[in-house]
């Protein structure tokens, strides 16, 4: 799954912005928090490029088709992998239910493997996309 790419000068700000927010929600028992201007930007922001890009809410379980259309590879290649293991997941009948967790620990998994696939070779030794 493709993930929002930000500076590095952002994430910092970001992670300084979710710990203070944590420690302000483990502290505080009032109703309300204080967060500096350019906090709020930095948050506003976020939540926009997240749902600008459209993010996939998923069940627990999903069909293989639904699982299928989300790792980009056919039903039958889900099938063969909830049957050998591969994929987590169990049966309702004779239809099969794919493990959310378990597809999403595969997509990173194998987007895991390509980006070191193409790290090895630099050097150009004939992968390619």
């Amino acid at each position: 799954m493709s993930r929002p790419l930000i500076k590095e000068t952002e994430e910092r700000q970001l992670r300084r912005l979710h710990s203070n927010l944590v420690n302000l929600s483990e502290k505080s028992e009032s109703k309300s928090v204080s967060v500096l201007r350019k906090d709020l930007k930095n948050l506003v922001e976020l939540i926009g490029e997240i749902l600008d890009n459209k993010p996939i809410v998923l069940d627990e379980y999903l069909t293989p088709n639904d699982a299928s259309k989300i790792a980009g590879i056919s039903r039958p290649v889900i099938i063969e992998m909830l049957k050998t293991g591969g994929l987590l997941g169990h049966t309702v009948g004779k239809h099969w239910r794919v493990n959310k967790n378990s597809l999403l620990e595969y997509i990173d998994g194998r987007d895991q493997a390509l980006l070191k696939a193409k790290s090895i070779d630099e050097d150009g030794f004939g992968l390619e996309e």
